[in-house]
């Protein structure tokens, strides 16, 4: 009988560090050896949870399993939770290779193949989820509390920060670190705030129109970047020039990010949001209160009013359909009334 193996562990660290992937195989192979099965194909999955089905190798096996003739007479894994950790999912797939004529065996939880033994599969796969489940809410709460003693959790650390070790004793003998901040991206860091906030040399650009640009509206040889007209509220396209300041701030910035987008989201594609979380983080830490993200808008008009920009170029960088929207800023130029009088004087 010729059989798959399908092996995983949930993270691309137990992956690297850990010994249950070979053993897993190694497991399954004297299993099988014993029990008359030929290994036609082994399907490794480092790094992936078997509370969903979001895995590539799990998917490929799935579908190399259900061809029609299948090559495999079953699908052989160490425990249950190998394959997966969600009883409803469980039990779609498990019913996709059976429609293909392929069990789906667990060396060391061996059922029967009746109604008995379907049951049972069913009351494990039920305590997988469970397990999963409760595992899942104490690490939250471990990290949670990692977290409020001001130690760090793993991961990337955020852009501007980095993580140091401390002296203090975490798990498996490893040291606990902190953040403390990357003194060279946090100088980018200040640079687009600064940027930003500072209007003559800023942009103006609402928040949704920031989350929504990508590199490729940006021209570094021309100094400007573009506002597509589906990104822009007035549904209008615009560009907006940028100084030499922000040429080398964005220079920077794209070797930081490796996304599409200027300013990615935690996953690498778009954010939706940056008036909550971050921003609040930074006004809490700056003392800055009742202030909104598009209040920094109305800071770039102003400075560029206060500066003798006249109002149709300002309006044209905020993207404004209308001049109307401009007259708050008028009283902002009072040497154009001025001037306007002086005509008077010839």
């Amino acid at each position: 009988m010729a059989v798959a193996l399908y092996a995983r562990v949930s993270t691309t660290r137990q992956a690297e560090n850990d010994l249950s992937i070979p053993d897993q195989l190694k497991q399954m192979r004297e299993w099988c050896a014993a029990n008359g099965y030929a290994v036609a194909q082994e399907y490794i999955e480092p790094g992936a949870s078997a509370t969903d089905d979001k895995r590539p190798v799990f998917q490929q096996m799935i579908r190399e399993t259900t061809l029609d003739p299948s090559p495999f007479e079953a699908v052989v894994v160490h425990s249950q939770s190998r394959f997966f950790r969600n009883s409803i999912d469980f039990g779609l797939y498990e019913r996709k290779l059976n429609q293909a004529d392929v069990r789906l065996i667990s060396i060391t939880q061996l059922t029967s193949e009746d109604a008995s033994g379907d049951m049972v599969r069913k009351i494990f796969s039920v305590f997988d989820e469970f397990q999963s489940k409760e595992t899942s809410k104490h690490t939250a709460r471990s990290m949670l509390e990692n977290a409020r003693q001001g130690f760090f959790n793993g991961a990337h650390p955020p852009f501007g920060y980095k993580a140091i070790e401390t002296e203090v004793q975490g798990n498996r003998g490893r040291k606990k670190k902190r953040f403390a901040i990357d003194e060279g991206e946090a100088e980018i860091v200040r640079r687009i705030f600064n940027l930003y906030i500072h209007g003559d040399k800023g942009t103006g650009m609402r928040a949704g129109e920031l989350l929504k640009l990508k590199w490729s509206s940006i021209d570094f040889d021309k100094k400007f970047l573009t506002i597509q007209s589906s990104h822009a509220k007035s549904k209008k396209k615009r560009h907006i020039p940028l100084n030499k300041i922000a040429i080398d701030v964005l220079t920077k910035w794209r070797q930081q990010t490796g996304s599409d987008f200027v300013f990615p989201g935690i996953d690498g594609g778009q954010a939706y949001d940056i008036s909550r979380g971050p921003w609040e983080s930074v006004l809490k830490q700056a003392e800055i209160t009742d202030f909104r993200w598009h209040d920094l808008r109305h800071h770039f008009a102003s400075r560029l009013v206060m500066a003798s920009v006249d109002l149709n170029t300002v309006r044209e960088l905020l993207g404004h359909s209308d001049i109307k929207m401009m007259l708050r800023y008028a009283h902002l130029a009072p040497e154009h009334k001025a001037a306007a009088v002086a005509a008077l004087e010839v």
